[in-house]
């Protein structure tokens, strides 16, 4: 088990770019696409606004798409994590407590509910995704979930065996180079997993 409670960064980048938009009322998950424009992710508006960055400290230069076609789909919904894989936009919705699936062009994908993972996240809380997988923390459990971007039923599998530390409260997680690490409040930690696939 390798579990990490203490230590310093080695890595401090200086902060080449800030930015804001009056028009955010409560954000609460980025995300970056494969052109490098930033999706900000808004709760309160239940809004994705796409912004083209700049070198320099200012308001972002909003790309010709600007805001992405995507509101709630149904009462109820809260967008609470976004992540980008695959040229498709995923959303977490812990108001409806589903998966949604959003192509940058055209908007939610048809249905935009998928029903299977309905079913199998109860409260989902977190999400990040690399070029293969969408990974999940399924807070009512304590589940890491592997899924495949294409999100075929039945081909996910459960990252945080019980080989290591039981979590309790897995809060946020990401994954670099084929680990998985997720950070748990309540042991005080950060787990690494390995990918299942």
């Amino acid at each position: 088990m390798k579990g990490y409670d203490g230590g310093e960064f080695l890595d401090t980048l200086a902060v080449q770019v800030s930015f804001t938009d009056a028009v955010w009322q409560n954000v609460v998950a980025l995300a970056a696409d494969d052109d490098g424009r930033v999706l900000v992710a808004d709760r309160a508006l239940n809004r994705i606004y796409r912004y083209r960055v700049g070198g320099t400290p200012a308001s972002p230069p909003v790309s010709a798409d600007g805001q992405l076609s995507w509101t709630s789909q149904a009462s109820g919904a809260l967008v609470r994590d976004i992540a980008f894989a695959a040229g498709r936009l995923y959303l977490l919705d812990d108001g409806l407590g589903t998966l949604q699936v959003l192509d940058p062009a055209t908007g939610p994908l048809d249905p935009p509910l998928f029903g299977y993972f309905d079913e199998l996240l109860a409260e989902p809380s977190a999400l990040v995704a690399d070029a293969e997988h969408l990974f999940v923390i399924d807070r009512a459990d304590t589940t890491v979930w592997e899924l495949p971007v294409d999100l075929a039923a039945g081909e996910q599998l459960r990252v945080n065996t019980h080989l290591k530390e039981i979590l309790r409260t897995p809060s946020a997680l990401t994954v670099v180079q084929g680990r998985v690490y997720v950070a748990d409040p309540e042991l005080g930690k950060i787990i690494d997993y390995e990918k299942r696939q």
